[in-house]
């Protein structure tokens, strides 16, 4: 049987929907990094005291790495294995699972941000900035890893 353009517009309505969600979660974090670098530009944000700078730093470190690289591969896994039986999942159940997934991974910025804002050490910043990015790029919904995504959980 010959696919008709139905499918096609299905892909465009969740390419859309997980657009949408992205920008909803990344621009107020770009938006965070620019009123933060006016404030420590005129000194209204002080660094964080070095007693508490370690432990925190640690803990910043290690829930941007949680989030951006650990939850999603386990959170992947889980829906794979919930489906394995499947001979197809529907779309409307592969776009919650992406959001789900972007949501997760899209809160490693924010914790960038904060830590930006609390002038961390360089090596935690830099990591937890890093891991932030990976994030930003990978989980950016655009056509090609769309239709991957569809193939390989066959979403129909």
């Amino acid at each position: 049987m010959a696919r008709t353009g139905g499918g096609q517009e299905q892909g465009n309505m969740m390419h859309r929907k997980l657009r949408r969600q992205y920008a909803i979660f990344v621009l107020p974090v770009v938006f965070g990094f620019a009123v933060a670098g006016c404030l420590k530009a005129c000194r209204l944000i002080a660094p964080v005291s070095p007693a508490f700078s370690d432990p925190l730093s640690v803990l910043l470190f290690v829930l941007a790495a949680g989030l951006a690289i650990a939850y999603p591969v386990f959170f992947r896994a889980l829906f794979a294995h919930r489906n394995r039986f499947a001979d197809a999942v529907l779309k409307s159940e592969l776009i919650k699972f992406e959001r789900y997934l972007m949501g997760g991974a899209l809160l490693t910025p924010y914790l960038a941000l904060l830590a930006y804002a609390l002038s961390l050490p360089d090596f935690y910043a830099i990591g937890i900035f890093l891991m932030s990015l990976y994030a930003v790029y990978f989980f950016y919904p655009s056509k090609k890893r769309i239709a991957f995504e569809q193939r390989i959980f066959r979403a129909y």
